[in-house]
Order: structure tokens, then C-alpha cells, then sequence
């Protein structure tokens, strides 16, 4: 879900999106922290990264559900709201 905000200037624009992914990448998206990621897992991250350029988590909702998929390609598992954030050129999807 894309929300678009006040223009940082007249032709940057701030743009957040909503993801649902896996509770436990938290850590590593928010303080950078891979200890305790198998290697298969830490790649499977860095691939949803290197798919998502340019936009950085902003907040992370404190509700966990368990659910059997969300936006990522991992197995059923807890999963949180996760709100990232990007700029771009104003009135670009």
C-alpha cells in the first residue's frame, strides 16, 4: 500500500510502503544485526533488499500474527508490519 506525502521539494517526494514479513528480520533490518541468520536465510534478506533498492524500514508494527504468507517467498511463520520508506521524483510510481 503506497502512501505518498508532502513533497520534500518540488520534485522529490517521500513514498512509504506497507510489507508484511517475517517478525524475526527486525533486528537486521533495523540495527543491521545478522547474528543468529543461517547463511540461506541471510541471503533470501539481502535478495529482498537488493528487489526493494532505495527504501530503508522506517517502523515496525508491535502486533505479531502468524500467518502462512506475506511479501516475501518464506515459509508459513510469525510475521509483522513493516513500513519502508523511499524517495523518488514527484508523481513517479
Amino acid at each position: 500500500m503506497k502512501k505518498a506525502y508532502k513533497p520534500l521539494t518540488e520534485t522529490i517526494e517521500r513514498v512509504t510502503t506497507e510489507y508484511l514479513l517475517p517478525a524475526h528480520w527486525g533486528s537486521y533490518f533495523v540495527n543491521g544485526d545478522a547474528t543468529g541468520f543461517e547463511d540461506d536465510e541471510l541471503e533470501r534478506i539481502e535478495q529482498w533488499e537488493h528487489d526493494h533498492p532505495d527504501e530503508y524500514c522506517i517502523a515496525i508494527d508491535d502486533e505479531i500474527d502468524f500467518c502462512q504468507s506475506g511479501d516475501d517467498d518464506e515459509l508459513a511463520c510469525d510475521r509483522r508490519v513493516y513500513l519502508f520508506e523511499k524517495t523518488q521524483p514527484f508523481g513517479e510510481d
